[in-house]
């Protein structure tokens, strides 16, 4: 990627240090809030509904701290957002809204409404995410379904701001990550399908190429910013499965049996394993996946345990009284389990949440939150303790990036590392903007040659307290979990 290697050569770069658990929708929240999940709400795709495994998707209104366009536009500056994972539904601001990874019908994707009818006539509408678990033995066509994104999202940028000025555009670029989790080995090794999956990288960098084509970097500030890295892995860890085993988890024997069935599939011809997946995952989840009586503890969120808690969940066994002893018994259980074929610990760590999390709602957060050894990732399967699926390579990493140039930014200038949390004071400051109170990021100094702008506008006050958070429609909940589904994001 030439562009990107001399962008970040020109400019100033570090390391961005991510959030756990480490998925995009917390990700970019923190990022585009400058809080940890314990302030502004959001820690997973799917938030708990008070009973184990029957989940509800997350969305923008679970997000309860104001983000970077909400601050703008508080300061009179205009925003334009492109395929923010969180940010569906799209939300009122003073600019564009364009919806996330949940973005599809027939809610309206856009903010403000008729956007959504320009982009149609224009250029043919809002390409759909790409579920990149369903083309297991279609590789080429994976390829070309995420170069075709990257394209429509560069022009959808490109039709909003020939309309109209901004003070800040923000394009998100999915099409990385979803080509990174089946083909994270070949990348990195030179595997059987690297120069196919090449193709997208010299698609994302000639994109780059035309956006900065278009702007003046002596006078306009570039930011590029990854919510997350990745890394290979070669094994998956059955959490559920664990807890079985060390007798804190009872499920039906339907479950047990999908569990085999699936590892069982992955001896079937690589170009069917995807579909026979799919096929399960709903069978299973029709049938509703349910703890037995006995269970004390489970895991419905990936890289995450709870308790199974008396008046928390609706199927609650552990009383409050016994919560913290058995917090400890689950973390030692899954912390202690040893891979047999090589000895090692692929739990590393069992945070509990109040190690992590603060703010209004750290208490929303799960009661265990996992990190895995390299080479190895979560499954919340049961049936065996460890497997593996040739078409899932890589998962997500802490260590990001984060690549700066602009008349504010140094040259040629590398720092050690930048919190996510860091993004959204910085990109606020350069805007003459003073960030919310409360905020947990500051300004990353190490990365400016100059002092940012003097604050033009005064700080926001405290965080108004916001509704709760509101469902989907039943039938919306179905569509964008099956989505998150094939993203590989829910099981």
């Amino acid at each position: 990627m030439p562009t990107l290697e001399a962008f970040v050569k020109a400019g100033a770069s570090a390391r961005l240090e991510s959030v756990l658990p480490t998925n995009s929708i917390a990700a970019w929240t923190s990022l585009m809030t400058g809080v940890n999940p314990g302030k502004h709400g959001v820690f997973t795709f799917v938030r708990p509904s008070g009973t184990p495994f029957q989940t509800q998707v997350t969305n923008s209104t679970c997000i309860r701290f104001p983000t970077i366009c909400e601050t703008l536009t508080s300061a009179g500056l205009r925003s334009c957002v492109v395929d923010m994972p969180p940010f569906y539904p799209p939300f009122e601001i003073n600019g564009v809204m364009l919806g996330g990874m949940g973005a599809l019908g027939p809610r309206v994707f856009s903010y403000p409404r008729e956007v959504a009818t320009t982009l149609m006539e224009k250029i043919g509408g809002y390409a759909d995410d790409v579920a990149w678990m369903e083309y297991q033995g279609r590789e080429p066509e994976l390829v070309d379904r995420l170069v075709g994104l990257t394209e429509n999202r560069f022009r959808v940028a490109e039709v909003i701001v020939d309309e109209q000025p901004f003070d800040l555009l923000c394009v998100v670029f999915v099409a990385a990550d979803r080509l990174q989790h089946p083909f994270c080995r070949d990348l990195l090794e030179g595997g059987p399908h690297y120069a196919t999956a090449r193709k997208l990288y010299v698609a994302l960098d000639e994109v780059l190429g035309r956006f900065l084509g278009q702007i003046d970097t002596t006078q306009t500030d570039v930011l590029i910013v990854s919510d997350h890295g990745f890394r290979p892995i070669s094994k998956l860890v059955s959490v559920n499965q664990l807890l079985t085993k060390a007798g804190l988890m009872h499920s039906k024997w339907t479950e047990r049996l999908a569990g085999r069935a699936l590892h069982l599939a992955l001896r079937l011809p690589e170009s069917l394993q995807g579909r026979f997946f799919k096929f399960l995952e709903q069978a299973r989840w029709g049938s509703q996946r349910r703890l037995l009586p006995g269970s004390a503890a489970y895991s419905d969120i990936a890289d995450t345990v709870n308790v199974n808690l008396v008046g928390r969940e609706s199927t609650g066994w552990v009383p409050d009284s016994e919560y913290e002893q058995m917090r400890d018994t689950v973390a030692a259980a899954l912390t202690g389990f040893r891979d047999p074929a090589t000895g090692a610990a692929p739990v590393k760590r069992a945070l509990k949440r109040e190690d992590y999390f603060h703010g209004p709602f750290a208490s929303e957060a799960p009661d265990l939150v996992l990190e895995f050894e390299d080479a190895y990732a979560y499954s919340g399967e049961v049936g065996s303790a460890l497997w593996g699926w040739r078409w899932l390579q890589g998962v997500h990493s802490r260590d990001g990036i984060i690549a700066c140039l602009g008349p504010h930014f140094r040259q040629g200038a590398q720092a050690s590392a930048v919190s996510i949390l860091d993004v959204a004071p910085t990109v606020l400051s350069l805007l003459g903007v003073a960030p919310p109170a409360d905020v947990d990021g500051r300004i990353a100094d190490e990365l400016l040659a100059r002092p940012v702008p003097p604050e033009r506008r005064p700080a926001p006050g405290p965080p108004q307290p916001r509704d709760e958070p509101k469902a989907y429609s039943e039938e919306e909940e179905a569509r964008i979990k099956e989505r998150l589904r094939g993203l590989g994001y829910v099981e």
